[in-house]
């Protein structure tokens, strides 16, 4: 017989904190873990399992195909564990009352289902309604205090100004990529300017977010289809080449099955750099959220960066 291999737990927070991170360092900063701890604890495991998890480079960690399914089995591990510490809160609470988010399209749905079953196991008896809703709709309902907060994507010109206004939380970072067809004339380029856009229709979330985008590409037209925040629209449009979208270089895991084999995302590049946009939670200054709502944020900020490659 052949020897068993086993995986501590604390393995499996370091993968997923590694992979989380992208770095040691950080991942070690955030587990409260020495470097070489971490460091010491994959390298064991990689030699036992005799697969590479991750490619060291120079800037950090990057998952291997391997690594990636194997990240996937100890996220598994460590929110199931997450579950059950809080599963004995669970039986004694008997708090009541109702929580609701209100979220511009991002298309994160697996995610948000996990974050919601573990809030219901430490809350049974509060309700929870989580609601897509345009953007405007949604800062509308979180200024009012329909929603205790708010979800949205927000491009880096307009990220200053939000936080100005609201407490913002970075959930994730990513870079700016453009959605064509594998059908047309731009799929075979490696990258696109915003000289190589000009004469092309997008298809846009709304106009305010239309508005920031133009601000960042300076050089290009604003020829728009449509406006939609509906994700399966939106590939359907840049599928069937009759315009090109805005995404980030995280939207592939999380659209997989819409993206295969008739979208791909290209990095954009203006004035040589990529811009960015940030995915964030929004919550009004002058908003006291309640010690439930402020439960679920902390696990929705918990397991943001978890979501790319857990889907």
């Amino acid at each position: 017989m052949g020897e068993e291999i086993g995986m501590t737990i604390e393995q499996a927070r370091y993968i997923v904190g590694v992979a989380h991170q992208g770095t040691i360092q950080q991942a070690a900063k955030d587990l409260y873990v020495s470097q070489s701890a971490i460091s010491q604890s994959v390298k064991l495991l990689e030699k036992d399992l005799g697969m590479q998890i991750f490619y060291r480079t120079r800037t950090g960690c990057e998952l291997t195909s391997f690594g990636k399914e194997i990240y996937k089995l100890c996220l598994q591990i460590v929110t199931n564990i997450d579950a059950i510490e809080a599963f004995p809160l669970s039986r004694t609470n008997t708090k009541k009352g109702r929580v609701a988010v209100g979220m511009a399209n991002y298309g994160l749905y697996a995610y948000i289902a996990q974050v919601a079953a573990m809030f219901h196991k430490t809350f049974p008896n509060v309700e929870l309604v989580i609601n897509e809703l345009d953007y405007s709709q949604m800062i509308e309902s979180i200024d009012s205090g329909a929603y205790d907060f708010g979800i949205a994507v927000t491009l880096e010109n307009t990220y200053k100004e939000l936080n100005e206004k609201y407490d913002c939380m970075l959930l994730a970072e990513s870079y700016l990529t453009v959605g064509v067809s594998r059908h047309g004339e731009l799929f075979n380029e490696n990258a696109l300017t915003p000289e190589q856009l000009i004469q092309k229709s997008w298809v846009l979330s709304n106009p305010s977010f239309a508005q920031s985008f133009w601000d960042i590409l300076k050089q290009t037209n604003r020829e728009v289809l449509f406006y939609s925040n509906n994700i399966t629209l939106i590939n359907s449009a840049i599928s069937r080449d009759l315009a090109i979208g805005v995404f980030t270089d995280l939207m592939p895991y999380y659209n997989k099955l819409l993206f295969q084999d008739t979208i791909v995302t290209l990095p954009l590049i203006v004035e040589g750099r990529r811009p960015c946009s940030y995915f964030i939670s929004m919550v009004p200054r002058n908003r006291v959220m309640s010690d439930t709502a402020q439960a679920l944020l902390e696990l929705w900020v918990k397991y943001a960066k978890f979501s790319p490659l857990s889907l």
